[in-house]
């Protein structure tokens, strides 16, 4: 990348260029600009190659410098999804300006100038994410990333401070999708040793506005992209009467190898959710299976309601949601994911006009007006953003599959025996 000219607010001529972390001197002197902030301590080792903070780090990591002096850095790293911030992302880790250079601009430019080089340079890229204080609160850091464009998603809590997560969506940024060479290939399915570059399209079927609505956010949140194509439902929907076998993965690999020879855009996705119910198991723990493969027709004539009913005098009410996702790459090619989440049925059916308003971030309908997740004290239908998507058991499948394929592209050696052909 060749060095740009940066203007502050004050006049003076600045040069952003890219961190060098190989060099030890000016390492010396990024910690110094770091440690310049209160409460905060780094060494040289910040700037070694470390098994997280280092991913990707010298492609996104950007510096402005004045007479040779570093006065305003920005270090990011490529964040896979986690227990406080569920989706892949580009997490800016550290943003700093020295003192004298402050209320000049400088990181307002920086962060601009790293947002749209993202994007620019990672035509896959969706997400951005930071973190700042909240408790005690930086009005500063929080005004500027309000400015830039950054939104609210949820909350980290430590011993003693509190951060907002912010993120930044690449729907934000649609004006300046000019596209270049990618830096580097999506981790999540990525075979780091072929190098190779893929469109990670997913193909799926569904006459459902919500269900496309739902499965593009969640798709987003690993940096995939998803589009949809009508093979109709007798196809590809799960029919419990012709699942031969116990095994689960066949709710979905069997409606796959039924639809095949119809199915032209791989790879191809179809997925099922089952609910169970431990008053009407005999074995909940071990082998439930009620209401299991038909959860669906219990929803179209019970409701919640009449679940509810039937659970009136019970106190049996463990719950478990179990969510597969089979995927199709070509003639003998499946791979499946699977998660599961563990609960307990309330006493009453509960939704809100928040989670309504925050779908497909949230999910407030179906049996999550009665499923309250384990750790939780409400429904699944009333939980915010960020606590929704940590448990949801859609996104948990969804990861658990792109895990399993990434095995495969790494099993096979090369990414062309997995086949991303949209």
């Amino acid at each position: 990348m060749t060095p740009t000219e940066v203007t502050g607010k004050n006049g003076d001529i600045y040069s952003l260029r890219k961190v060098n972390f190989q060099d030890t001197a000016e390492c010396q002197a990024y910690v110094k600009l770091i440690t310049d902030i209160e409460g905060v301590s780094v060494d040289e080792s910040y700037f070694l190659p470390q098994d997280k903070i280092d991913f990707k780090r010298e492609y996104l990591s950007f510096v402005i410098v004045k007479n040779g002096k570093p006065v305003c850095l920005l270090v990011s790293y490529f964040r896979l999804a986690d227990n406080s911030l569920p989706m892949d992302s580009v997490y800016i880790h550290r943003l700093v300006t020295s003192r004298e250079e402050r209320r000049n601009g400088l990181a307002e430019h920086l962060l601009n100038f790293a947002i749209d080089y993202y994007y620019q340079n990672l035509s896959w890229l969706q997400n951005i994410s930071i973190q700042v204080t909240a408790k005690p609160v930086n009005i500063a850091a929080s005004s500027l990333y309000s400015k830039v464009g950054f939104k609210l998603f949820g909350e980290k809590v430590y011993p003693n401070k509190i951060d907002k997560i912010l993120i930044y969506r690449r729907v934000q940024n649609a004006s300046k999708l000019a596209c270049h060479e990618d830096l580097f290939t999506n981790p999540r399915l990525t075979d780091e040793s072929s190098g190779k570059s893929r469109d990670l399209t997913f193909y799926f079927s569904t006459s459902s506005k919500e269900k496309k609505q739902q499965f593009k956010w969640l798709f987003s949140l690993y940096n995939l992209k998803l589009d949809f194509y009508d093979l109709g439902s007798e196809l590809i929907e799960p029919q419990v009467d012709n699942i031969p076998g116990q095994s689960l993965e066949l709710l979905v690999r069997y409606p796959l190898k039924n639809a095949a020879r119809f199915i032209n855009k791989v790879p191809f996705f179809v997925e099922d959710t089952s609910l169970y119910i431990e008053e009407f198991n005999s074995d909940f723990d071990n082998a439930p299976e009620l209401p299991g493969q038909d959860t669906k027709r219990w929803w179209r004539q019970l409701k919640n309601e009449g679940v509810l009913k039937l659970l009136a005098n019970s106190k049996k009410r463990k719950a478990r949601y179990v969510s597969l996702i089979g995927c199709f790459f070509g003639p003998g090619s499946y791979v499946v994911g699977k998660s599961e989440i563990n609960g307990r049925i309330a006493d009453e059916a509960k939704s809100s006009e928040n989670s309504e308003q925050r779908f497909p971030k949230t999910n407030p309908w179906f049996f999550h007006q009665i499923f309250v997740p384990e750790g939780y004290s409400k429904q699944l239908s009333l939980l915010n953003q960020q606590d929704f998507t940590i448990i949801d058991y859609r996104r948990k499948a969804l990861e658990d599959l792109l895990v399993n394929v990434k095995e495969e592209i790494i099993k096979s050696g090369e990414q062309t025996e997995i086949n991303f052909n949209g």
